[in-house]
C-alpha cells in the first residue's frame, strides 16, 4: 500500500466513523482522534518535505545562474584580453629585467608574453 492509499483509507475511516457514531455521540469502531492525529502528523511531514525540497530547487538555480553568470564573466575578460592584445600587437615593449626590447608581431605573441609574464 502507498503513502496516498494509507492517508485515503485514514480518512475513509474517519469519515465513516464519524457516520456510525451511537446515539451518545460515541464512536463505536475505532479511535477516531488516533487516526486524526496521524493523517495530521503525515500531513506535516508532507509540508517539511515539500519545504525542504523548494530550498534545495532555489539553491540548484542559484547555483545555475551563478556558473552562467560567471561564464558571461569569463568570455567578457577573454574579449578583453583578444582587443587589448590586438591593439599592442606590432609594437615594441621594452623588457626592463632583460634590459631589452621586444617586438611582438601578432597577437598571440602578445598573449604569450604577458602569460609567461604572470608564471613569473
Amino acid at each position: 500500500m502507498t503513502k496516498e492509499q494509507a492517508i485515503e483509507k485514514i480518512k475513509w475511516s474517519i469519515h465513516i466513523n464519524e457516520l456510525t457514531k451511537d446515539i451518545n455521540g460515541i464512536n463505536t469502531s475505532i479511535n477516531v482522534e488516533v487516526l486524526e492525529t496521524v493523517l495530521s502528523m503525515l500531513e506535516e511531514k508532507d509540508k517539511i518535505i515539500q519545504f525542504k525540497e523548494d530550498i534545495n530547487n532555489t539553491a540548484l538555480d542559484r547555483h545555475k545562474n551563478t556558473k552562467k553568470s560567471l561564464k558571461g564573466i569569463i568570455k567578457k575578460q577573454n574579449r578583453i584580453i583578444d582587443l587589448m592584445s590586438e591593439q599592442l600587437a606590432g609594437l615594441a615593449i621594452f623588457n626592463i629585467d632583460k634590459d631589452e626590447t621586444l617586438l611582438l608581431n601578432d597577437k598571440e605573441e602578445v598573449k604569450q608574453y604577458f602569460e609567461n609574464k604572470a608564471k613569473e
